[in-house]
């Protein structure tokens, strides 16, 4: 494999067939049932109402299509793909604009198989790289600062003239997105953290997450709040249960936090003034925002449409069709 080349490009099958991956996150294909066996296997179970206030997506499909809610395919065949073509009976048309943002340490890339999903499904996806990371890794971060994160983002929504957006913040990213929405509140949807940290007014991002065991052995601060990571420990903290490819696709990749990136006072109460739509997607073996944290970050959040998808705290590299999933149901629910 080439040392630019996205894992998914090639390994797409052999992912998907990986065993259990579909049942963990709770996928629903919503057809109706009626097309044998060349579709699905006969195996069927009902869907559960898991504890907390995390929806599956077998209950919250039905708000988007007005079919009953059906019961989850226990398998999905080896020989098909998971993403279909858009408007199909596994995957209706996706109509909405998506703005995806990357936390720390990645970029725009980690988003490549679930922004080809989404789009595969039809709809509009930007991927935006903050300053200091990915592609951008050759600009200055001695002045950089949330502040300058938030810009990168609201560049894109000016630039690309973007209107009814849904706004997704990953881990770090949960901090810039709700800033994002302040600036531009009239062209947000729904504004949705994926394992993301959701900083109350004048907390820290190191303050809102206790450092896991993980976390705790593949990072160390310095006295001004600089991050020094592991390369490889801090692999086992956000990929774990990536395989070897993507495990190495993300070493190849991952950078530094900026300076102070970790100790900044974050502020939550001026977005929740603006009443918008919220949603947020826990990963449930998330070793980095657990999972425990996740459900105090949604109490934070009223309203909070809460999802949850298997797989760890790099979920969109490992789960792509479980997070895409999850994504459009974000889209589709209306706000209340």
């Amino acid at each position: 494999m080439r040392a630019g080349d996205d894992p998914a490009d090639r390994d797409d099958e052999r992912v998907e067939d990986r065993g259990g991956r579909h049942d963990d996150a709770r996928r629903v294909c919503p057809c109706d049932q009626r097309r044998g066996d060349d579709h699905h296997d006969r195996e069927r179970g009902g869907a559960v109402w898991p504890e907390g206030n995390a929806k599956p997506l077998a209950w919250v499909i039905p708000a988007v299509t007005g079919r009953p809610r059906p019961t989850s395919c226990s398998k999905t065949r080896s020989t098909e793909r998971a993403v279909g073509a858009p408007g199909s009976c596994e995957n209706p048309a996706v109509e909405a604009t998506f703005v995806l943002v990357h936390g720390g340490g990645h970029g725009g890339w980690c988003w490549q198989r679930v922004a080809r999903r989404l789009r595969e499904r039809g709809a509009e996806v930007y991927t935006p790289t903050l300053t200091g990371f990915g592609e951008r890794s050759h600009l200055d971060v001695s002045t950089v600062t949330f502040e300058t994160f938030v810009t990168d983002v609201v560049n894109v929504f000016r630039f690309e003239d973007l209107r009814d957006v849904v706004l997704v913040g990953h881990s770090m990213g949960g901090v810039i997105v709700p800033r994002v929405a302040e600036a531009v509140p009239d062209r947000i949807r729904r504004v949705v953290w994926l394992a993301g940290a959701v900083t109350a007014d004048g907390e820290s991002l190191i303050e809102a997450v206790p450092q896991s065991p993980w976390i705790a052995r593949a990072v160390t601060l310095g006295p001004d709040g600089t991050a020094h990571t592991d390369p490889d420990l801090v692999l086992d903290a956000n990929i774990h249960d990536g395989t070897p490819e993507e495990r190495a696709f993300v070493r190849e990749r991952h950078l530094p936090y900026p300076p102070h990136a970790l100790v900044e006072p974050g502020r939550l109460t001026a977005f929740l003034a603006l009443g918008l739509p919220t949603g947020y997607v826990t990963a449930l073996d998330d070793r980095t925002i657990e999972p425990a944290v996740c459900a105090r970050f949604v109490a934070r959040l009223p309203g909070c449409l809460a999802l949850e998808v298997g797989g760890g705290h790099d979920c969109m590299i490992t789960r792509p069709d479980e997070v895409t999933d999850a994504l459009v149901t974000m889209a589709g629910v209306p706000a209340g």
